[in-house]
């Protein structure tokens, strides 16, 4: 029997009209940190005005624990998305819930040892400035087409991906995705009695990804996530293929040594000295 995938949907309405929030959690089955956050947050919600849309992205790989079961959701968000697979139907049915949103909140969690940080484009920058992280990275969209921030990227919509520090620690992590929860809706005017975070940001741009090729890849050494690179140190091998780090300033991010053929074994992006 053929089995249709769906996300898990609940909308939350405020008394007075306002602006369209989407937040989803467990895009990836082994994060459950947004799970969990929003199951602390929406029993005792109450919103002042517009409309709050909560997605659990990928209940099948929820369940299982695992990343993804087919392939990566938070690269399926395209015109090419097919049904043909769990995430593509997955993708096919987080698309139009997005196209009536007016901002994402995607909730995640890191592989690679990174602290805490935000992903976003500049659209997002002033509700990033809110959110109690020290690390504001950009330029994902270039990087990775096919995420939800990507998507809403495309449809010149804010979008504010939270990495909550390490995916084995989703317990220890679920105030930050609460809090994240609670700025972004304070945010809108959609709760009150938030005050902004007060964090000062170190701004990375993201500039490419480096694809897992065979199963002879390896790291030169242990990297954890945002550690800063020299330049031209030799970062990892793959068969005869050598990457190195560029000559300027720069840092690693998701390291993956573990990472599946052909999915992303790290990406390098640039430090800036842009403080926000």
């Amino acid at each position: 029997m053929y089995m249709k995938y769906e996300p898990i949907v609940k909308i939350i309405s405020g008394a007075l009209s306002g602006p369209t929030v989407v937040i989803c959690a467990g895009v990836h089955g082994d994060e459950p940190v947004g799970v969990l956050a929003l199951k602390n947050v929406l029993p005792n919600l109450k919103l002042l005005r517009g409309t709050l849309v909560t997605v659990m992205a990928n209940p099948p790989a929820l369940a299982a624990g695992e990343r993804f079961l087919d392939e990566n959701l938070n690269r399926a968000l395209t015109p090419s998305a097919s049904s043909d697979t769990i995430e593509g139907q997955l993708a096919l049915s987080l698309m139009p819930i997005l196209d009536s949103a007016d901002a994402l909140l995607d909730i995640h969690a890191g592989m690679g040892g990174e602290p805490p940080f935000i992903i976003c484009e500049e659209n997002g920058f002033e509700i990033a400035r809110r959110m109690p992280v020290s690390i504001l990275s950009t330029g994902w969209v270039k990087a990775e087409p096919g995420s939800t921030d990507e998507y809403m990227y495309r449809q010149g919509k804010p979008a504010i991906c939270i990495e909550c520090g390490d995916r084995a620690e989703a317990e220890k992590m679920t105030p930050l995705a609460v809090e994240a929860i609670r700025q972004l809706l304070a945010y809108f005017g959609m709760i009150d009695g938030v005050e902004p975070g007060t964090v000062q940001q170190r701004v990375v741009a993201v500039k490419y990804p480096v694809f897992k090729k065979s199963e002879q890849f390896r790291f030169t050494r242990k990297f954890r996530g945002f550690q800063a690179l020299k330049p031209g140190e030799r970062i990892a091998t793959d068969g005869a293929e050598q990457y190195c780090a560029p000559d300027y300033p720069s840092c690693i991010i998701f390291p993956w040594q573990e990472a599946p053929v052909g999915a992303e074994a790290f990406l390098v992006a640039e430090s800036t000295d842009m403080v926000r």
